[in-house]
């Protein structure tokens, strides 16, 4: 296959790490490519309420993350709506000193310095039921689902930010949310926290600590939890028509491995200050390193990496 395009640097992931690589590299008069292959602002969509953005009090994920899109086609970046299936440093290059070859679901190209900014996905419980009921009351995404459990009675596991931002959103749409999590307390931000108590007082949310998921049952839909105390091991069993799942994230890190880059022991990509990774010519940002997990955080470290791939790219001219 004939390589597409030549790009001073590909951007892989249309999250906020990745627009705000993507908006940097243009401002520095970089050739770049952006490459995402759902939806531009990444998991910003799926987000109930962002209320931490400085300069909006509150706003929906699925906007902000709008905002983000448009903000970026002002700039000369070349978004691909292409999901990227391969990345490896070109033939005879070592260590991206020839630089690299980004190859898509339409076609390949070739770029001489490579962001990854590939995010992180929702972890699952691997409890009995979780599997066979996805989609069918079992959910990750209140956003996208809550409108489905309308006066219903839902479960939200986790603690969080997501976890309680997810049941605090919830908690204007079902009739009931019970806020499951497997410690004695949250770790959620405090407001968030004072939030889901207030919640709790007015009877719209229970919330119900040091307990784990062991399992979701229901026939055709989620009927009920069953629950397991931490500390006494002894079971209970709620009425539920939803389950919706926070627990941690995973690191979309395989593009990362195919160009040996290193990542830590739980799998997000090792980056330095300056968000380069072991490889030259490799960089990373936002959640796929791991770091706070915070959209101020990925846009700070894409602005991080595409300076520091131009730096890179000055050097090698």
């Amino acid at each position: 296959m004939a390589v597409s395009g030549e790009f001073d640097v590909a951007i892989i992931g249309g999250g906020p790490a990745g627009i705000s690589a993507g908006i940097y590299a243009a401002r520095r008069g970089l050739k770049a490519a952006l490459f995402e292959g759902k939806l531009l602002g990444g998991a910003v969509n799926e987000a109930s309420e962002v209320d931490n953005w400085p300069g909006v009090q509150k706003a929906h994920g699925m906007e902000l993350a709008q905002k983000f899109a448009e903000h970026l086609r002002t700039f000369p970046v070349d978004v691909k709506e292409e999901r990227v299936e391969e990345v490896r440093a070109s033939p005879g290059g070592s260590g991206g000193e020839g630089g690299f070859t980004v190859k898509t679901t339409k076609g390949r190209y070739g770029a001489r310095a490579v962001i990854i900014a590939t995010g992180a996905k929702f972890q699952s419980l691997d409890a009995p039921g979780e599997k066979e009921l996805a989609g069918r009351g079992v959910s990750y995404c209140a956003t996208c689902d809550g409108y489905f459990f309308k006066d219903k009675r839902v479960a939200v596991v986790g603690g969080g930010d997501s976890a309680l931002s997810s049941a605090l959103y919830l908690s204007d749409i079902a009739k009931e949310v019970l806020l499951i999590h497997r410690r004695g307390e949250f770790r959620a931000f405090e407001e968030l926290q004072e939030r889901v108590r207030e919640k709790a007082e007015a009877g719209k949310m229970r919330i119900l600590l040091n307990k784990v998921v062991a399992e979701i049952r229901g026939k055709q839909l989620v009927e009920s939890v069953v629950l397991e105390d931490v500390e006494t091991k002894e079971k209970s069993e709620e009425k539920v028509d939803g389950v919706f799942i926070y627990v941690g994230a995973v690191p979309l890190s395989v593009l990362a491995q195919q160009l040996g880059v290193q990542l830590n022991e739980k799998g997000f990509v090792r980056v330095g200050d300056d968000c380069s990774t072991n490889v030259h010519g490799v960089f990373a940002a936002g959640d796929v390193t791991g770091k706070l997990l915070q959209i101020t955080m990925a846009v700070a470290q894409g602005a991080q990496a595409a300076l520091a791939a131009y730096s890179c790219l000055r050097e090698k001219k």
